[in-house]
């Protein structure tokens, strides 16, 4: 197996023996890459000489995040160490390092790791809430609809629904904003089915956000089958629900034939609703007759 250590001394690499910059990022590329071999002696040497030099050079915020970057714990490593609560409460407390840096430098672990989830939960902690958003409804909202699992997607977007936070995401009135409304409007269903009754004037709120929502759909980006199967079980849903509220006869009809007509719903349930609107609107024009 090659030495690592002589791989990865500067003198191979610099004139300057001090300089370990090139030294140090080839080991962080060679750590992706689970090149392990090399001695944590070695390795923490490699560390500390770079936090030296960034400091020289007065970048001591830098110096603090690469360290953290190297040492923070994410998702079941930082579950299953008992001690390293009382490890970054040390760093917090005693160091004086601000919060946002050790959630920064997690989300950074957790994107060298493809642990989505988990990065968009410390980008929100941190405070970067478009990098966030981005990753919300790119990845985790589309699967979190298809899979039913609403309350886990909640819990992400409730951190952006501040009207603070909300007001500073680019793009949250075509992207989470739509995931926001659409649970909404199923937890107003959910809470309707629990009382078995609902009045017509709790059906009648809805049809507003309903017939809003129709509209909003078209404007979450669909770049993969994923999304697209998303937004298409969204309409769905959301069909079922505005045929629910709206009711029977002509008028109700017009108004689900035109959102149909808008909806990015899949070939097949699109004729089959178009089929079941045609067929009471037949009626209703016979019964009228």
């Amino acid at each position: 197996m090659h030495q690592l250590e002589a791989l990865l001394n500067p003198a191979t690499i610099t004139p300057d023996p001090l300089n370990v910059t090139v030294s140090w990022l080839l080991w962080r590329v060679l750590e992706s890459l689970n090149y392990n071999h090399l001695s944590p002696h070695r390795s923490a040497s490699l560390h500390l000489s770079m936090a030296a030099l960034l400091e020289s050079a007065g970048q001591r915020s830098k110096e603090v995040q690469e360290l953290l970057r190297c040492h923070v714990a994410v998702g079941e490593e930082e579950e299953s160490d008992p001690k390293y609560a009382s490890r970054e409460e040390f760093v917090t407390t005693k160091l004086s390092i601000p919060n946002k840096w050790i959630h920064q430098a997690k989300a950074t672990k957790a994107r060298s790791l493809n642990m989505v989830d988990e990065e968009a939960w410390y980008l929100l902690k941190a405070g970067e809430y478009n990098r966030a958003h981005m990753l919300i409804v790119d990845t985790i909202a589309p699967n979190s609809i298809i899979n039913e699992d609403h309350e886990y997607l909640l819990g992400f977007l409730d951190q952006l629904c501040d009207d603070g936070v909300r007001s500073t995401v680019v793009d949250w009135a075509i992207g989470g904003g739509v995931y926001a409304d659409y649970l909404d409007v199923c937890s107003v269903v959910d809470d309707m089915k629990k009382s078995a009754d609902p009045t017509p004037a709790k059906l009648e709120q809805l049809r507003p956000h309903l017939l809003a929502l129709c509209s909003r759909l078209n404007n979450l980006k669909c770049q993969t089958a994923t999304h697209r199967l998303c937004v298409s079980e969204m309409s769905r849903v959301v069909v079922g629900v505005l045929r629910a509220v709206v009711g029977e006869g002509t008028d109700a009809t017009q108004v689900l034939s035109q959102q149909l007509s808008g909806l990015p719903l899949t070939h097949d349930y699109a004729l089959s609703e178009l089929n079941m609107v045609t067929t009471h609107y037949l009626e209703h024009l016979k019964a009228e007759t």
